[in-house]
């Protein structure tokens, strides 16, 4: 599996998951459990990915590492060389006797670089939350919340595990919340409810499928066919509606997205290539990608005009004078950036310019985390001395 190609999770219902994904399993027994996670890392040991799975409750490290020797012949050789680990969650999550959730987040991170730099395709891991007291379970909600975020464009796929007998219904809705996809087994049949999306609406047919039907749908929407393209909507328009709510969070802006997402693959069709993943994962990709364009696009217009008021009307004095403020502000910017050494100015321009948190930025430029936020902070010295030395001077 090379880098452009898409991981697949062999699960029930979140078969073509993109990487960057965030799903959550709630399961009823260790057998639910055993059955979802067992295959789900068999896979990525198979596909060349590193694995890191934390155990709790009812099954734990050892027993995890049994199972895996049966499931899978060269599981030795695997756990060997270091592609697969698996841990305790009491070990992994509190190493101190304490929770520290961005500490954890930067761990997962550093981990898929890890991988990465060892020649592996990506991280696939999984934790399970047994071990989450119910005093601490809205702060932990919070962590996922976090990592939805931190994971979006990342070379790494997360199932988190969840026990039905630790939830309670308003626990089991704000799971579902806080990821992209979630799956638990019904009581009634051995038959796993689908994804969130599903739970959503209700009328998804039965019958998954074949991938050469999908890739024939966006051949013929290559070919300017109007009907293919109606037909890759109806198949496609329910998770890319998901996906959108739950970043936009707004229905409304969610339904614009999900036009906009098929209007650019009624455009962009022809660019497709199966061998860098499936045609939902290729969606789900773009869907992504216009949704957090929307969102910051909204968010930096609610920053510029938080009031929604109309702005008074400048005299040619005023806009003169302001021109002219502005030439000497970047005057004086210009002057400062000189300071910065080049790897000062790249994190801080990534930063800006693009509007990236601390963490995407390090992914971006492929840099440890510590030697980002070490190159901004810096940087950010240097600029407000120049600046404030030069607002002396004037």
């Amino acid at each position: 599996m090379t880098h452009k190609q898409q991981n697949q999770t062999v699960l029930s219902g979140i078969e073509q998951l993109p990487w960057g994904a965030h799903a959550c399993h709630v399961y009823r027994s260790r057998e639910d459990l055993v059955e979802r996670l067992v295959p789900y890392f068999a896979a990525g040991l198979r596909a060349n990915e590193a694995c890191l799975w934390i155990t709790a409750g009812p099954l734990d490290a050892r027993g995890a590492e049994e199972l895996m020797v049966e499931a899978v012949p060269e599981f030795g050789a695997c756990l060997a060389k270091g592609q697969i680990e698996i841990r305790d969650a009491k070990e992994w999550y509190s190493p101190g006797g304490r929770f520290d959730a961005a500490s954890v987040v930067e761990v997962w991170l550093e981990r898929e670089q890890q991988a990465l730099r060892a020649g592996y395709s990506g991280l696939r891991l999984s934790g399970d939350t047994s071990w989450v007291e119910r005093t601490a379970r809205d702060d932990f909600m919070e962590y996922e919340r976090r990592l939805g975020d931190a994971f979006r464009g990342r070379r790494l796929i997360a199932l988190c595990t969840y026990s039905i007998n630790h939830c309670s219904p308003e626990d089991a809705h704000e799971i579902a919340r806080c990821h992209e996809f979630a799956l638990a087994r019904t009581p009634s049949s051995t038959t796993p409810a689908a994804t969130l999306g599903d739970v959503l609406y209700g009328n998804r047919p039965k019958a998954l499928v074949p991938e050469r039907d999908w890739v024939a749908l966006v051949r013929s929407v290559a070919g300017g066919d109007q009907v293919a393209l109606h037909a890759l909507y109806e198949r496609a328009h329910r998770p890319v509606f998901t996906l959108a709510v739950r970043i936009c969070g707004s229905r409304e802006t969610a339904e614009e997205v999900t036009l906009d997402v098929f209007h650019d693959l009624w455009r962009r069709a022809s660019g497709y290539d199966p061998a860098n993943g499936t045609v939902l994962g290729w969606i789900m990709n773009q869907a992504r990608s216009r949704a957090i364009d929307r969102l910051r696009f909204d968010q930096r217009k609610k920053r510029s005009d938080p009031d929604g008021a109309e702005p008074a009307a400048e005299t040619e004095a005023d806009i003169s004078r302001d021109v002219l403020e502005l030439k000497e502000q970047s005057a004086a910017v210009q002057a400062a950036l000189v300071l910065l050494t080049p790897e000062e100015r790249q994190a801080i321009e990534t930063a800006f310019f693009h509007e990236l948190t601390h963490v995407e930025v390090a992914a971006r430029l492929n840099q440890p985390l510590g030697t980002i936020k070490t190159r901004i902070r810096s940087g950010l010295h240097k600029l407000r001395q120049a600046l404030a030395a030069e607002a002396k001077r004037r």
